[in-house]
């Protein structure tokens, strides 16, 4: 006799289901084996020779944007880029025939302080001028899409847990002035358009939660929020990276809103720009007319008395570079790596 347990315990088949086919799972981005040769022995012997005016190490934005200008003077350029696409970090790529961002995927529209990215768009052709007036083209706008936070219980519109008292209101307002009063100081993008100062200094030389904690403001909704801004733009939380570097995410931008604050003149941003394929829209533009190698990988950097000599890995050999100046638009720790004799700065 069949029991009811034995029934309910007994394999039943499965009707209509069918296998799972497996993931396309593929790798995005710059081949991990290639990057990887910085850590082995530079090797000897032979090596195609090769010569331009200056050498331009790495194509992410800086390095087009160098490239761009210095071609502009009438220089010889040579635009060297370790993975195989220009971009860096607003590289694009394939997902199933369709484009999509593998980095940076959009671009705030700048104001008048920034008339070189305005000239820039207009060039690229993501914005005109009308009557002299500087405008972005409505099909490369999108609206920054409206954040809400779950908090474990319930919905709340924006990131910035509201604040529950009358005293966690009154730090948020604090916080609100503070980087108001920073904007007097003196932060802007670039940075160079900022003077360095005394204060600037003493700001870089402690910590952002230090500073936070000096301030008296320790409410946990606002530092939580403030450590997930630095996470976001920095990749390193409010206890690792400066005062300096936590007041700048919100001086030289869009500055703090808090609820209440009857002394922000916070108008709503204009839309951002963006493209099916992110920045790498604007990466691939820039990079037209440029003489780009990509696939090269800079393996050590020697000063001679004529200028410069750099060692690349391709995958076709070696090649030896010679310039009479280069520009390093990598990473620290990648300058750092091939550059014999470095400078202290490094």
């Amino acid at each position: 006799m069949l029991t009811r347990r034995a029934a309910l315990l007994a394999p039943l088949p499965l009707f209509g289901c069918r296998p799972v086919k497996p993931l396309d799972v593929q790798w995005l981005g710059p081949d991990p084996a290639r990057a990887h040769k910085l850590r082995e022995p530079v090797p000897g012997g032979e090596a195609k020779q090769r010569k331009a005016d200056v050498l331009v190490l790495g194509a992410g934005i800086a390095g087009l944007t160098c490239a761009r200008q210095l071609q502009r003077t009438g220089r010889g350029v040579a635009l060297l880029e370790l993975d195989d696409a220009p971009g860096g970090n607003s590289r694009a790529g394939r997902v199933g025939g369709l484009p999509c961002p593998l980095g940076a995927h959009y671009l705030p529209q700048p104001d008048a302080s920034l008339p070189e990215l305005q000239d820039l768009l207009v060039e690229l052709g993501a914005a005109e001028r009308r009557s002299g007036r500087w405008q972005a083209k409505a099909q490369h706008e999108v609206h920054a899409p409206a954040e809400r936070r779950f908090d474990g219980q319930r919905w709340q519109a924006g990131l910035l847990p509201h604040p529950e008292t009358d005293a966690d209101r009154r730090q948020h307002l604090r916080f609100a002035a503070a980087v108001r009063a920073a904007k007097t100081l003196g932060f802007g993008l670039p940075t160079h358009r900022a003077a360095w100062t005394d204060a600037h200094r003493q700001l870089d030389a402690q910590r952002f939660d230090q500073w936070l904690a000096q301030q008296g403001l320790s409410e946990p909704g606002l530092l939580w929020y403030l450590d997930y801004c630095c996470r976001d733009d920095y990749g390193a939380g409010s206890s690792t990276v400066s005062a300096w570097a936590g007041l700048q995410y919100f001086a030289s931008r869009h500055g703090f809103h808090a609820d209440g604050d009857q002394d922000d003149p916070h108008e709503p941003a204009p839309p951002q720009l963006t493209w099916p394929e992110g920045n790498g829209w604007l990466a691939e533009r820039m990079a037209t007319g440029l003489e780009l190698h990509t696939g090269r990988v800079a393996l050590q950097l020697d000063e001679e008395r004529e200028g410069v000599r750099l060692r690349c890995w391709t995958p076709e050999g070696l090649e030896d570079w010679r310039a009479a100046q280069i520009v390093l638009a990598v990473p620290l720790f990648v300058a750092q790596r091939i550059w014999r004799n470095a400078s202290p700065a490094l």
